[in-house]
């Protein structure tokens, strides 16, 4: 990793911290002054947070390093770990597992939309009543010139 991107990665850390910190503390409040300024304070001590060098202000205490080590080996069980056998996962087979649970779903989600529908037109044509038309006055719905064709046709 570089050390850039270990830079940009602490500050993001460190700013998620504080606002979950501002929301839990200061997100109503009425002092808006405080507020502005307090979310201000937190972006600069995000921003010189990864500055800070820990491991070398470590070092220069070299008791507190003892006494942590003395705590660890004296108070803490040894743990022994055996690795255990690490499983290969496909992922490709994976996703494309996903991507056709995905298109599955969506056709028979679909498929009960469109039979719902159509079940609600055919329940609609069989409780509304039919039109009554003469045979003798054309309906709107025949064009004029259609009509003609038929009428000539029964002359």
């Amino acid at each position: 990793m570089t050390p850039e991107l270990a830079y940009f990665l602490k500050i993001n850390v460190a700013i998620a911290l504080f606002y979950a910190f501002y929301r839990l503390f200061f997100h109503k409040d009425t002092f808006f002054h405080w507020r502005r300024m307090a979310l201000l304070c937190f972006f600069a001590i995000s921003m010189l947070y990864p500055l800070l060098n820990i491991q070398g202000w470590i070092k220069a205490h070299e008791p507190m390093v003892a006494m942590a080590d003395l705590y660890a080996t004296i108070l803490l069980p040894e743990q022994v770990v055996t690795p255990t056998q690490e499983t290969v996962i496909n992922w490709q087979e994976v996703i494309m597992q996903f991507a056709k649970i995905i298109y599955w779903s969506g056709m028979l989600l679909l498929t009960a939309r469109f039979f719902v529908q159509l079940g609600s037109i055919i329940r609609l044509h069989f409780q509304c009543s039919k039109p009554y038309t003469h045979p003798s006055r054309p309906t709107k719905a025949l064009h004029r010139s259609v009509w003609f064709a038929l009428r000539s046709h029964h002359s």
